[in-house]
C-alpha cells in the first residue's frame, strides 16, 4: 500500500479535535473498527508519515500522538473518509492497481467525473424504481481484457430484471433472442406472459466514450449448472462477480465468507469494503440484492442475485418481482468501437 494518511480538519469534526484515519492493516489496532485506527494529534499542521511494511507511524519530535479509544463520534468522523481510506493507493485509475487485465482493479472514479445514477437511467430507459445513491463512486475493474465499470452501490431499488430485460439493459451483447449467440436469452418471466424479445443494445456515451450496459454475471454459466449443487452453479471462471465484488470485500482477507459454497478461494485486493460500503446486504438498506444476468436452471422464470445477507450470498428469484430488496447495480463495459 502506498504510504498515505487521511485526515479530518478540526472544522469538519469537533473544535481543537484533528483526526487521522489509518488503514488497520497497517497496525496493531487492538479493537478498532476493522478498517482503521484513528489517532489525535495536538494542535497545529503537522506531517504524519505512515510505514506500512514496518507498521509505524512517525510524527515530528514536538508533536504528542495520542492513540486514541474508539468513540461512536470518531466511528462516524471515519466512516464519512472511509472509501479513500480503504483505497489510499488507487487515487489513479487510469492504472490498474491489483490483480491482473483478466481480473483487476483500477481503482475509484466519482460519479462527477463519469456518470451519476439517474443520468444513466435516463439514457437507457430505466425508469421503474425508486433512485437512490445517485452520485456512488464508480469501481473500474479490468475483466478478461475488458474494462468494466460498476457501481459501488446499487443505484435503484424496487426494480424487476423484465424491466431491465426490455430496456436491453441485461446481457449487453447486441443480440436478439432468436439469433446465434442469444441462446442463454431467456423469454420466460414470472409474470406467465412472455418476455418481449429484446435486442441487448443499452450503451451510453461518458466522456466521449461508448459503454455497453449490462449486469453482471453472478454465476458461472446461464443458466446455472446446476442451481440444486452444493455451489448453485457458481464456481467457475466466467462468474464475474466472483471474480471483481469479493476480492474487494473485507472477507477476502480470510476468506471467511458468509456462504462458503458459492465462492472459491479469493486473493484480497486490500481495498476491504464492507456490506455496508458495497450495500450488499439489506440491514444497511434497500436493493441489496442485486440482479445478475443469469437464469437458473431449476426454474427459467427465475434470476439470479447476489448479496442481500453478503456480498457472498448466490440465490434466484422471480424475474418480475420488484419489491424494494431488489437492487439495479449495472454493469458498464468499455466498447471496442
Amino acid at each position: 500500500m502506498a504510504n498515505e494518511v487521511f485526515e479530518l480538519e478540526a472544522n469538519e469534526t469537533k473544535e481543537g479535535l484533528k483526526v487521522f484515519a489509518v488503514p488497520r492493516l497497517w497496525l496493531d489496532a487492538g479493537n478498532s473498527p476493522d478498517w482503521v485506527l484513528p489517532v489525535r494529534l495536538d494542535e497545529g499542521s503537522v506531517s504524519v508519515t505512515l510505514d506500512a511494511s514496518q507498521s509505524t507511524i512517525t510524527v515530528p519530535a514536538e508533536t504528542t500522538l495520542n492513540p486514541s479509544n474508539v468513540t461512536d463520534e470518531m466511528i462516524e468522523y471515519l466512516k464519512k473518509i472511509h472509501s479513500e481510506v480503504a483505497t489510499s493507493d488507487i487515487s489513479n485509475p487510469d492504472t490498474l492497481s491489483f490483480g491482473t487485465m483478466d481480473a483487476g482493479f483500477f481503482g475509484i472514479v466519482p460519479a462527477s467525473d463519469f456518470i451519476t445514477g439517474d443520468d444513466l437511467a435516463s439514457a437507457v430507459g430505466v425508469t421503474q424504481g425508486t433512485s437512490q445513491f445517485s452520485n456512488t463512486n464508480w469501481l473500474k475493474f479490468a475483466f478478461q481484457g475488458e474494462i468494466y465499470m460498476v457501481p459501488q452501490k446499487p443505484i435503484r431499488h424496487t426494480i424487476s430484471w423484465d424491466h431491465l430485460y426490455l430496456q436491453g439493459a441485461v446481457y449487453g451483447d447486441g443480440l436478439l433472442a432468436g439469433e446465434a449467440g442469444a441462446e442463454h436469452h431467456n423469454l420466460t418471466s414470472s409474470s406467465g406472459s412472455a418476455l418481449t424479445a429484446t435486442r441487448q443494445d443499452a450503451t451510453v456515451s461518458v466522456n466521449g466514450l461508448r459503454y455497453e450496459v449490462a449486469l453482471l454475471k453472478g454465476g458461472a454459466s446461464d443458466p446455472l449448472n446446476s442451481y440444486n449443487d452444493a455451489d448453485r452453479g457458481s464456481i467457475g471462471s466466467a462468474n464475474e462477480w466472483n471474480a471483481l465484488m469479493l476480492p474487494i470485500h473485507e472477507k477476502a482477507l480470510a476468506n471467511n465468507w458468509n456462504y462458503p459454497a458459492y465462492v472459491p478461494t479469493v486473493n484480497s485486493w486490500d481495498i476491504n469494503f464492507s456490506d455496508g460500503d458495497l450495500l450488499t446486504h439489506n440491514k444497511f438498506g434497500n436493493g441489496s440484492y442485486s440482479w445478475c444476468q443469469d437464469s437458473s436452471d431449476a426454474d427459467p422464470a427465475r434470476r439470479v442475485y447476489r448479496g442481500i445477507y453478503g456480498v457472498s450470498n448466490l440465490n434466484a428469484n422471480d424475474s418480475a418481482n420488484a419489491s424494494y430488496y431488489r437492487g439495479w447495480r449495472p454493469r458498464l463495459k468499455l466498447a471496442r468501437t
